[in-house]
């Protein structure tokens, strides 16, 4: 790490203390408490007081019954905090959360030039240049400010993706790739789909057996070789996992290495016809708000439903209905659950390309390409520009300038990538990697929310790094 900032340490600086003081104005002028935050913060408090990992609050003396409904990593981050700062001191979250990201901007730039080519000189040179883009990224940046996992997550993905580099680059790559996994195991504990990573290096591992001869190393890696890399990441990742794991064969005699994909504890019921039913139709994330969040407890509109989500007059029929009855309780119940899922199996028959298709392409390009200020005070209306921009010209100003902010990182990561790719970086196949699976997994199996590629995100800006640097 210090060869990449020996004798730039005044631009070195400068650029960490512009990437704190933004995240700090983003912590102290717009502080931000998600629908899930409440959820940690109670996880946390029973953590110090109860001992007992719970979202349901505590009443009385009384401990709250054990439950999994999310991973360990955030709520024990808060619960370290807050037995330092005080309890439910949000204030104090922030500001370790904006240290914390600004040292990921750091780790970024080391990552750039581990993966740079050409003198040292130049090398420095593409480093600081994404130690500049990352420090002036609001993106993720913005997160500081908010009671959720973001940062700490991406700040661990990062460490990982380091030690993956660094053990492509090696000549003894074992204790970085054991680290590796390691790193990948605690941001699974923040963010449980953060283990998927691992196929990415390990298919590289494996790719380099058979082709070899990367700017990296000119060996061609043994079987046993590349099969043992392989091992140390799945040891490492197991590691921080087993203590979560154990706890829950203990406290709730199951196994569950993981928070449940729909984050609910045994036995309790999921809306699964539903959801799928909203996932063949659904792809812009101003529709989570209408459809998605608001079940179970808040009406939903047939009327707001888009073009699209209903076809002829007899699905029309059927969903009007089937709201109608939801309004009524406020609850899905198992059997409108079940009849959504009825719609859901038979729209997925009828046009099967538009599901697994042309869909999961939409959501892709709905996660990159958004203004990202879904945690910030703005509406975030941009569409008619005509009319968006008479409803609330500053509103509409802010969301338009976060907007091409964003595509500029997009253009800029795009020239970058393809500069690397050029030079035969087995790094790029790791990076651009990384950022096709998290983006390919969301598009098929979640909903559209942009805060899901903001793990991959310093991985854009390492990409972005190369459009005008050293390759």
């Amino acid at each position: 790490m210090k060869e990449a900032f020996q004798g730039r340490g005044r631009p070195t600086m400068a650029w960490l203390t512009a990437a704190l003081a933004l995240r700090l104005m983003f912590a102290f002028l717009f502080p931000h408490t998600g629908g899930d935050s409440p959820i940690y913060e109670t996880f946390a408090r029973n953590l110090l007081h109860h001992h007992v990992y719970s979202h349901i609050p505590a009443e009385g003396t009384a401990p709250p019954p054990p439950t999994l409904i999310r991973s360990p990593g955030y709520p024990l981050f808060l619960a370290a905090i807050f037995s330092v700062a005080g309890d439910s001191n949000e204030t104090a979250v922030r500001i370790v959360q904006a240290f914390l990201d600004t040292f990921s901007a750091a780790l970024i730039a080391v990552i750039v030039f581990r993966l740079a080519r050409g003198k040292r000189e130049q090398r420095q040179g593409a480093a600081q240049f994404g130690l500049a883009l990352a420090a002036l990224c609001p993106f993720v940046g913005n997160y500081a400010a908010s009671i959720l996992s973001e940062v700490p997550a991406t700040f661990l993905f990062v460490l990982a993706v380091l030690a993956a580099i660094k053990a492509l680059q090696s000549d003894s790559p074992g204790r970085n790739w054991f680290w590796c996994g390691v790193a990948t195991g605690a941001a699974t504990l923040f963010r449980p789909e953060t283990g998927l990573w691992l196929v990415v290096p390990g298919a590289i591992v494996l790719w380099r057996t058979r082709k070899g001869g990367t700017t990296e190393s000119a060996e061609v890696l043994r079987p046993g070789t590349a099969l043992c890399a392989i091992v140390l990441m799945f040891v490492g990742l197991v590691i921080p996992l087993l203590p979560w794991t154990a706890r829950n064969l203990v406290s709730l005699k199951t196994f569950q290495p993981l928070s449940p994909f729909y984050a609910e504890d045994p036995n309790e019921f999921v809306p699964r016809g539903y959801m799928k039913w909203c996932r063949t139709w659904l792809w812009r994330f101003r529709e989570l708000d209408a459809y998605i969040w608001p079940v179970d407890g808040q009406p939903v509109s047939f009327e707001g439903l888009p073009p699209g989500a209903v076809e002829g007059a007899d699905q029309a029929q059927r969903v009007s209905e089937l709201f109608k009855r939801y309004n009524e309780q406020l609850t899905m119940t198992p059997d409108l659950d079940t009849q959504f899922g009825q719609l859901a199996r038979e729209r997925v028959h009828a046009h099967p390309v538009r599901f697994f298709v042309t869909l999961p392409m939409l959501r892709g390009v709905a996660l990159w390409f958004t203004p990202r200020r879904e945690i910030l005070p703005l509406e975030g209306k941009l569409w008619p520009v005509a009319e968006a921009f008479e409803d609330d010209p500053r509103d509409f100003s802010f969301t338009a300038l976060l907007f091409f902010v964003n595509l500029g990182y997009l253009v800029l990561a795009l020239r970058g990538g393809v500069r690397l790719w050029s030079a035969g970086s087995t790094g790029f196949l790791l990076v651009a990697g990384s950022i096709v699976l998290r983006t390919v997994f969301f598009a098929f199996f979640t909903f559209p929310e942009p805060r899901y590629t903001l793990e991959v995100y310093p991985l854009l800006i390492v990409l972005a790094s190369f459009a005008g640097g050293s390759d």
